[in-house]
């Protein structure tokens, strides 16, 4: 494979050590890797994007934000014959010493030759040549991705439960567009009544240093969870993580200990109230983020996002906010859970390295 620019600091020859068969040299022969180049390229990504999510692709709108970070590794194959792009993928820089595989995309003309693979192996090599592992997230009806995945080592380390949009958009004032004014989400869906005195009882205590909130998420780890606050199909990125920080939007919970019964215990929990600007359907771009294990420390956290002032009073009205939880929740025992519009379609977290 010929590279049309350099890639920065990194040994792009060592990043190809690892691709050696017959497929990947049919490759190298008829594709150039090289950056990403919002002027010239930005016509060609709206075309490879046309289709995906059903013509909503986010990715023509922060295609030139990502080639322009810094934090980003935006990288094209281009087809040698017109230089076009043929396919592209993101390895962004989220948390100390890990890189977040994101917008893998290929072109319908250059499908089932291996690209996708063969870019996603690069953006590991490269990664991990600068001591960054690799992390990502695919849906389970995805299994296209989900063999990339695994033909690169890349394997499944939990999943992350969130809500379905389209539901979310039939509520009153949620729809992007929608002038009426919403009500925060147990509000919207009737369930205020479903979360029990136990739950909105429980006290919760503003967090005020990344040191605090690693110190909860590594309870929350050792409990089972992921151990980091998640997003919309993504781990939260320091960035994000630290603005909601500053703005007082990341609470813990303080007393996990309501009964002698450890079955009914809360565990170690926190939450935070941050913001996707991928969103771009829904009225609010705000998401709370909820780390716990055990469903008495969901209904809480949801609790008191969707019915305190303390919680909503820094919102500035903009409450019709989604949910993004971990999988280690255990939804299938939750009348709360029963009754919130969940995706059907899974949410699966791989990674290069098991360690998380």
């Amino acid at each position: 494979m010929k590279l049309s620019a350099p890639l920065g600091t990194v040994s792009t020859v060592l990043a190809f050590s690892s691709l050696g068969n017959e497929k990947d040299e049919a490759i190298h022969k008829k594709y150039s890797l090289r950056r990403f180049d919002a002027t010239r390229d930005q016509e060609a990504l709206v075309e490879i994007c046309q289709n995906v999510y059903g013509g909503s692709d986010y990715l023509p709108n922060i295609a030139s934000s990502l080639a322009a970070d810094p934090q980003c590794l935006f990288l094209v194959m281009a087809d040698d014959a017109n230089d076009r792009p043929a396919a592209v993928a993101n390895a962004r820089i989220f948390k100390h010493r890990m890189r977040w595989l994101e917008a893998l995309r290929t072109g319908e003309n250059h499908r089932s030759r291996g690209l996708a693979r063969h870019l996603t192996q690069l953006l590991i090599d490269l990664s991990r040549s600068e001591q960054h592992e690799m992390y990502s997230c695919t849906v389970a009806s995805n299994v296209a991705m989900q063999k990339v995945f695994e033909r690169v080592g890349m394997k499944k380390i939990s999943h992350i439960h969130q809500l379905s949009f389209a539901p979310l958009k039939e509520l009153p004032g949620w729809k992007a567009g929608d002038d009426r004014a919403p009500k925060p989400l147990l509000q919207s869906i009737g369930a205020v009544d479903l979360v029990d005195g136990t739950a909105r009882d429980m006290q919760w205590k503003t967090v005020t240093c990344e040191e605090e909130l690693n110190t909860v998420l590594k309870q929350v780890k050792a409990d089972g969870g992921i151990g980091h606050l998640v997003g919309l199909y993504e781990l939260l990125p320091d960035s994000a993580v630290h603005e909601s920080l500053r703005d007082g939007r990341v609470w813990k919970l303080v007393d996990t200990n309501h009964s002698e019964d450890e079955s009914t215990g809360a565990g170690a929990a926190v939450f935070a109230l941050t913001r996707d600007e991928k969103i771009s359907s829904l009225s609010s771009r705000n998401v709370c983020s909820v780390a716990a294990t055990t469903n008495l420390a969901f209904e809480s956290a949801l609790w008191q996002a969707c019915c305190t002032d303390r919680c909503l009073s820094l919102l500035d009205g903009d409450t019709a906010f989604t949910v993004a939880f971990d999988g280690a929740i255990p939804i299938e025992n939750s009348v709360l859970a029963d009754a919130l519009p969940l995706a059907d379609d899974a949410c699966l977290l791989f990674g290069s390295s098991s360690d998380i």
